[in-house]
């Protein structure tokens, strides 16, 4: 009975590890609106303008810029506060989620002042 118990519980371990409990916004989010330093930056126009944000592992945020690269960052998540904390430090952002597939992000990252809307990607689409 101890080796079922310890192989149970050695399984349900290795099963928390590989499949950790999703983050509360998770997945994929276009960037419909972009401003930096009280600017709008339109689509296509700087290589370095937010165009995916990903919520995929607790504690991380990822976001694709429109020149194909990924910046990663460490995130503390505060939903009763509404506030992001990304490492590095000084990096720090509240949103607003006024509707369920919505999400505004304003704060700053990386000593530069930004504001973003944020629009769910559906995981599933379905075809008629």
């Amino acid at each position: 009975l101890y080796s079922i118990q310890a192989g149970l519980k050695l399984s349900a371990q290795r099963y928390e590890r590989f499949h950790p409990p999703r983050p509360a916004l998770y997945g994929n989010w276009t960037v419909e609106d972009f401003a930096r330093d009280g600017k709008d930056v339109p689509l296509y126009t700087e290589p370095d303008r937010w165009r995916l944000v990903q919520f995929v592992k607790p504690g991380s945020l990822r976001i694709e810029q429109m020149a194909g690269a990924w910046k990663t960052y460490d995130l503390i998540l505060d939903m009763e506060r509404k506030t992001m904390t990304l490492g590095p430090p000084g990096s720090a952002l509240s949103f607003q989620q006024p509707e369920k597939d919505v999400l505004l992000l304003e704060g700053q990252v990386e000593g530069r002042r930004v504001r973003a809307k944020l629009r769910k990607m559906p995981l599933i689409r379905r075809t008629t």
